[in-house]
Parts: structure tokens; sequence; C-alpha cells
């Protein structure tokens, strides 16, 4: 009853993200998810690496399945962690991580689009999933990195819009969070800029060269609704 078994008993097509160890999960009836999946009944075809992804070219030999993390996959950008004190600075950059042999959001939109592409038409759901989840952990970089990735991922759908003008694409959040851009050196307290800032803060510099402070004010995961 796993999303993850849900998800392959409906045989859907392309399935390319990070969650292995949820593939790893007994079914009710035994096996691991994984290996129904790779069952005579579903004969999905697994990859595990953006090298093993590179060489899939046809769907003919059966549904593809790709599992690139255990859990989730690697951020764009190494972490920076807002804090009460105000984490980073006017000099500081996101610092790219070393995702090994993970595909790119835009890398795997690019061959879920050429493997999916035919006649009939199909529809593809591509979540930069990561956006929300380093927001949760105050992690300015983190989020940021997945918004680029999200921009990328739309740059490879809408170079196929082009060539392929009946395409429809929508983009949309389905929650926003409570990060705000606040005045530089806002804290806690009034900040040099006489701003004020959220319960922890991190400032980066932009890509014009100005410093950028984030605030994150959501309440504590174990706090009761409404409490401040």
């Amino acid at each position: 009853g796993s999303i993850a078994e849900q998800l392959v008993d409906n045989k859907i097509d392309v399935l390319l993200g990070g969650g292995a160890a949820r593939y790893a999960q007994a079914t009710d009836a035994g096996p691991s998810v994984l290996d129904y999946a790779k069952s005579d009944k579903l004969k999905y075809q697994v990859v595990e690496n953006k090298t093993a992804l590179d060489a899939v070219s046809t769907l003919d030999n059966g549904p593809i399945l790709g599992l690139f993390a255990d859990t989730n996959m690697t951020p764009r950008y190494q972490p920076l962690i807002a804090t009460a004190a105000g984490a980073g600075g006017p000099d500081t950059t996101c610092q790219t991580a070393n995702r090994g042999e993970q595909p790119t959001l835009a890398a795997m939109t690019d061959k879920a689009i050429k493997l999916l592409d035919n006649d009939k038409g199909f529809f593809l759901q591509v979540e930069s999933a990561m956006i929300d989840k380093q927001e949760h952990s105050s992690d300015i970089c983190g989020a940021i990195g997945d918004v680029a990735e999200l921009d990328s991922a739309l740059k490879v759908a809408q170079a196929y819009q082009a060539k392929h003008p009946d395409t429809l694409i929508i983009v949309t959040g389905d929650h926003a969070h409570s990060t705000q851009i606040v005045g530089n050196g806002a804290g806690t307290t009034e900040g040099a800029t006489g701003a004020k800032g959220g319960k922890a803060t991190a400032t980066i510099k932009t890509a014009d060269g100005d410093p950028m402070t984030v605030a994150y004010s959501t309440a504590e995961p174990n706090n009761p609704v409404g409490s401040t």
C-alpha cells in the first residue's frame, strides 16, 4: 500500500528521482517494491546513475525506474543554514555540491521527454521538491539551488515546446513558506538597517554583487499550531 508500490503498480512509464530506500521496503505480498517492479509482471528497467540513464533510449523493453539516491537527492549547492545570530555575510556565495553520478533535474526532464514523446501525446510531472525541503531546514543555498534546478528543467521543456507548439506547460507551487527578504544585517532584533528580521537569518552575495538577507520564522515542528 505504499506510494512507491502504487507508482509501479500503475506502470507509470518513467519514474526518476531519489527514494531508493522506499523501494527496498517489503510489500504485503512479500517481495520488495523493487523486486516487484523488476518482476515479469511489470518488467521495469532499473537504472541507478546518470551514465546508466544516458544509455536508455527506448521504452520498448519496459518502463524505466531511475533510483539515484537512498533518500533525497543531493542539492545543487552545499547547505547554508540560517541562525539566530545570522549565518553567512555580504561576501558569502553558495558553493556547488558534489553530486557524483546523480543526474540533474534538467537531465532527467530531457530524458523523460525523449522517452515519452509520441504522436498521441504524453503527460509529464516534474517536481523540484527540495525547494520545500530546504526551506523547512532554513537552508538558503539549498532552496536557491533547487529553484535554479527548476529553472533549468523548465528551459528543457520550453525548448521542446518551441518545436511542438501544441504543448502545454504549467508551472505552479502547492504552498509557500514564511521566508522573507529583509534589510541587510537584520536579525532577531533591530539590525544595522533598522529592519526587523525573523527567528533566524542568512546573508549571501547575489549575482549583482549585493548582499541579500533572508529571514526564517516558521514555528518549531514540535510546537502546537498557533504558538509563537
